[in-house]
Formats: structure tokens, C-alpha cells, sequence
């Protein structure tokens, strides 16, 4: 099955960002697959192909990675890409930061492979096939790159389930975690 592990937002969040994505489709400016709002969420570490056997070692891993963790705050703010791939809304949080490199490390002696940069908190708005037109790519980007999203606490974090299908992906959580 295949893993991440993620921090959900609130929906009034999800709806705010999904107008923003709906303004971007209807701007016509780049081809890609937009992800459905409900679906919108903030990975801590992606873990991919995962037995059924191993679930309960990174339960295990997650319940002590988080089990002195207090919740804390994330801010969204702005727009950006990496290299034409993904279209992201970008975030501020050294806890999360914190975290997702607790996690990273935890996984890591669970033989997934360790992460080679630095966490960057991005949430992912969609996965770009092809810029059509990149000068008012640029402009969307500037006009946007200090937009406030809104902020919100993360309370707890949730493992989940990623199925893709002809629609899309279609998540399923596999386990929560609450924080103090």
C-alpha cells in the first residue's frame, strides 16, 4: 500500500484554496492535475510502497515520534513552484519543520529512505504537465506570493492510505495520532 504521513487542514482552509485553484484552472495558464480541495493536506514525509506487515512498525514509530509533542501553529502563505512540477502553497512553522524531521529520522531506522534536503513546508496545489504561457505564470506568481491563506493548529497528524485511480487519488487514514 502506498504511505505518507500528514497534517490535515481545517475546510474553511481547504474551500479558501480551492478558489484559488479554481481561478488557476480558469485562467488557462498551465496544464496539470489540480488536487480536489478535500483532498488538500500538509505531507511530513512521503513513504511510498509500504508491506501490510510494516504498518504496524511505523504506527509504532509515529505513537513515540509524537508522544511529547505539543500542537502547535502553521501559517500559509504565498505561491510558488518547484521547477514547473508542483504548484504549492507555501507555510511557516518550525514545529512542523521539527517534526517532519523527527519523523524522517524514525522512518529512516524503519529502512524508508531518508530525505536529502532540508523540509520546506509547501502544500501541494497541483502537479504541472506543461506551463502554456510562463510570462503570466510569472504574473500569477507575483501577484499571489504574499497572499495569507489563513493559519490553523495541528493537533494531530494522520498516517494515510493513498489509492490512485482514473479520478484522481483517494486517501484513506490508516491511523491519527493526537499531539498534547
Amino acid at each position: 500500500m502506498r504511505l505518507f504521513i500528514a497534517a490535515d487542514l481545517p475546510e474553511d482552509l481547504k474551500e479558501k484554496l480551492g478558489k484559488l485553484t479554481a481561478d488557476l484552472k480558469k485562467a488557462d495558464i498551465l496544464e496539470g492535475n489540480f488536487v480536489k480541495p478535500h483532498l488538500l493536506h500538509l505531507t511530513l514525509k512521503f513513504l511510498g510502497e509500504t508491506t501490510e506487515a510494516k504498518v504496524d512498525e511505523v504506527k509504532k514509530a509515529l505513537q513515540s515520534s509524537t508522544a511529547n509533542t505539543k500542537k502547535f501553529f502553521v501559517s500559509l502563505h504565498g505561491i510558488g513552484h518547484f521547477n514547473y512540477k508542483i504548484l504549492w502553497a507555501g507555510g511557516s512553522s518550525p514545529e512542523l519543520a521539527e517534526l517532519a524531521a523527527k519523523i524522517d529520522s524514525a522512518a529512516h531506522e524503519l529502512g524508508f529512505e531518508k530525505e536529502n534536503r532540508e523540509y520546506a513546508i509547501h502544500l501541494t496545489l497541483a502537479r504541472i504537465k506543461s506551463v502554456k504561457n510562463k510570462d503570466k505564470f510569472k504574473e500569477i506568481l507575483e501577484k499571489y506570493s504574499s497572499a495569507q491563506w489563513g493559519s490553523f493548529d495541528v493537533s494531530e497528524i494522520k498516517l494515510m492510505k493513498s489509492t490512485l485511480g482514473r479520478e484522481g487519488a483517494v486517501y484513506e487514514v490508516v491511523g491519527s495520532f493526537r499531539l498534547q
